[in-house]
């Protein structure tokens, strides 16, 4: 049932970019015009009750006064290429944040996509399929398949032997070159490791290379400044003071807990001393 919800805001979109008065930032969907129609939709047609949920799983919480200005404007440009791969290839893959996003950037009704009230009004049942003929048997093919039994047959004992020489060839090689397909987290990044290699203390997840080497947690958040800003994202867990980190996603030790990107408003906050010794005394 998502899938054709989610046609129907891909062939929305179509039909927007025929028309003449449609923003140029919708014909050219590069990130970086995807992030400036963000901008626009939200300070000319934004509305809480359809689209709050919306907003809050693609760009995060909004501020303290239920705003989403800050929120969009840290967001990092690459970070819309989802939006922009599904809009080039509707048929790939794409997590339901990029169409609903869509669907939001182009005035869709309704949204967002609720299971128990989308239907599809009008629609019947299609008729029954008429029963396929009964064909004759076709004389050709059945040589072919005894042909192929007869092969079969003769050449089982080969086939089994190669089977067993490649089953064993290829764990083999897997003893002897381990491939590290997982990570953990060691306490401000990530470390690569063989999944089968047990870690005292940490839980090993799959390979993520972003993460790997763009994941970090910043270990000296006093020297935050607002250039910072769109380049961090936060955490608050256990302590009075955020953990910062590189780059967006979830906390490396409670997986459910997203990250929010650093705003002004918490680098004033939490950080304001730091902010206010940096600046030089006359």
């Amino acid at each position: 049932m998502f899938e054709e919800y989610k046609e129907l805001v891909v062939n929305h979109y179509r039909e927007l970019v025929g028309l003449p008065d449609t923003s140029v930032y919708l014909k050219d969907p590069t990130p970086a015009n995807l992030k400036r129609e963000c901008l626009k939709v939200y300070g000319s047609g934004y509305r809480a009750e359809t689209d709050k949920r919306i907003l809050i799983d693609f760009f995060g919480d909004p501020d303290e006064d239920g705003h989403f200005d800050d929120a969009i404007n840290a967001f990092k440009t690459p970070n819309f290429r989802p939006v922009q791969q599904f809009i080039e290839n509707p048929n790939k893959d794409s997590h339901r944040r990029n169409i609903e996003l869509l669907a939001w950037l182009t005035g869709y009704q309704p949204r967002p996509f609720k299971f128990d009230t989308f239907k599809t009004k009008g629609e019947t049942p299609p008729p029954p399929k008429p029963p396929r003929p009964v064909q004759p048997p076709d004389i050709k093919r059945v040589l072919e398949k005894s042909s192929w039994k007869q092969w079969l047959k003769k050449y089982q004992k080969e086939s089994a032997l190669g089977l067993a020489v490649l089953g064993l060839t290829t764990v083999l090689l897997m003893k002897i070159i381990p491939r590290k397909q997982c990570m953990y987290w060691a306490g401000d990044h990530y470390e690569a490791v063989d999944c089968n290699k047990q870690i005292f203390g940490s839980v090993s997840i799959a390979l993520d290379t972003m993460k790997l080497y763009h994941f970090k947690k910043i270990t000296r958040p006093d020297t935050l400044t607002l250039y910072s800003i769109g380049k961090v994202w936060y955490s608050r867990i256990d302590g009075p003071i955020p953990e910062c980190f590189t780059a967006d996603g979830t906390h490396p030790l409670h997986p459910g807990k997203d990250l929010r990107p650093l705003t002004v408003t918490i680098l004033r906050k939490y950080f304001g001393k730091a902010q206010q010794d940096s600046i030089p005394q006359r």
